[in-house]
């Protein structure tokens, strides 16, 4: 299939995509108008690692296709079915203030964030409201999640190893 969209193109183009279960699909939902999508960061440090590029990158060119990025920083990407394992005399966040403000000059370097219609929009999962819409909807999938995919991930597996939660 050759893409539409130049979201898809372009990730394609550059090898970002090795799966995708309806790329016709996901090409015209590109090509329809603007699209919102959420990609969440497990920062450990006071900006972005190498680790996190392939998504930096997806992100920029999801804006630069005329897109709106929405980025959440902290641990509420894993908090639905998988919270952060704690290590001891390390605390969990240094406060929402300091993690905006260190995400917001990394990212800055990627892509904008503001108000604008493809303005990429900044997320703590200190002010995630835990009755949002978007939260029950991650909810209601998780059951969809195989739990054998989830046991295999080897930090998955270690944290069941020590015995941690």
């Amino acid at each position: 299939m050759i893409p539409k969209s130049s979201f898809i193109t372009t990730l394609a183009a550059r090898g970002f995509i090795h799966r995708c279960t309806d790329m016709p699909a996901l090409d015209a939902h590109c090509c329809v108008g603007p699209v919102k999508a959420m990609s969440s960061f497990d920062l450990d440090a006071d900006g972005f690692h190498a680790g996190h590029l392939l998504q930096l990158m997806a992100l920029r060119w999801l804006q630069r296709s005329g897109h709106k990025p929405i980025v959440l920083i902290g641990w509420a990407g894993t908090t639905i079915s998988d919270p952060p394992p704690h290590k001891p005399g390390v605390p969990l966040q240094t406060g929402p203030e300091h993690e905006i403000a260190a995400a917001r000059r990394s990212l800055s370097r990627f892509i904008t964030i503001g108000d604008g219609p493809t303005d990429a929009l900044l997320l703590h999962r200190h002010n995630w409201d835990e009755s949002s819409r978007l939260h029950s909807a991650l909810e209601d999938r998780e059951a969809h999640i195989p739990i054998n995919r989830m046991v295999a991930e080897d930090r998955m597996r270690a944290r069941l190893s020590a015995g941690t939660q």
